[in-house]
């Protein structure tokens, strides 16, 4: 694990008819997934080892299957 978490955006499946609305398109993304993660921001990392139980947090968040 590294020592900062690192957030990965697509923007692959954007399909504008002009490049300005491509880029609000991008922003529009972006700006989702800074939202979505904003409690990262908000945490206290890095702090040694912050990191790992950042992940583990958003693992049990995103992924826990009951």
């Amino acid at each position: 694990m590294g020592r900062y978490p690192v957030v990965s955006v697509s923007l692959k499946g954007i399909q504008a008819g002009s490049y300005e609305m491509a880029c609000k398109m991008g922003a529009q993304a972006i700006n989702g997934e800074a939202r979505r993660f904003q409690y990262l921001l908000e945490s206290q990392a890095p702090l040694p080892g912050r990191a790992d139980r950042v992940h583990a947090d958003f693992q049990r968040k995103h992924f826990h299957r009951p």
